[in-house]
């Protein structure tokens, strides 16, 4: 159940003038704020980049208090034109924390039905496991480090891990897919490791 609930991914459909947001569950699509704002049209262009930029501001800030409630990892930003490129450039410039989380995707129209698209044509699977394979990368590189380093900080192997669980000193248990399907204790390890 609390699976089921977990965000995979927040995607943002940007039009000029409109940024739909939705969170993507396990269960489906949460729907969760629109922002809109009146852009100036091109003749007057000072007005048009004035106006451009105090939406793109708002839309920043609603990404950013929705990543910070739902605590989500991944953002797909999407739309026709180059209006999410521009949002890319502000979060790069003043965000750059959230445009490290971003990927791009194009799609035919704005709002719920960019959205829609953006799903079907499969890029949250694309994303979500991308995002995955990286978060793993990124930990089994520590660990090769540690140990290069010669720190003491890692534990592997079975024996060694036991004892480490035995004194409470894990912080992060890391079991591959074979290990966790072959060795029928494992379940234990992870429970020994939450307790």
């Amino acid at each position: 159940e609390e699976a089921a609930k977990t965000p995979v991914v927040l995607i943002v459909a940007i039009v000029e003038g409109e940024a739909e947001f939705a969170v993507v569950r396990r269960y489906g699509i949460d729907f969760q704020a629109r922002v809109t704002a009146h852009v100036s049209g091109k003749r007057v262009e000072k007005d048009h980049e004035t106006s451009l930029k105090e939406f793109l501001g708002e839309a920043a800030k609603k990404l950013e208090d929705l990543l910070k409630k739902e605590g989500i990892e991944t953002v797909i930003i999407c739309g026709p034109g180059f209006t999410k490129e521009d949002l890319i450039t502000l979060l790069k410039e003043k965000h750059s924390s959230i445009a490290e989380k971003v990927h791009l995707e194009s799609a035919g129209a704005g709002g719920r039905s960019g959205i829609k698209e953006v799903i079907k044509r499969g890029a949250v699977e694309r994303v979500a496991e991308e995002s995955s394979v990286s978060l793993e990368f990124g930990l089994v590189e520590r660990i090769m480090e540690a140990i290069a380093r010669g720190t003491g900080l890692v534990a592997y192997g079975l024996e060694e891990v036991q004892r480490a669980l035995d004194y409470g000193a894990v912080e992060q248990l890391l079991i591959t897919d074979t290990f966790l399907r072959k060795y029928e204790g494992a379940d234990g390890l992870i429970e020994r490791a939450k307790g």
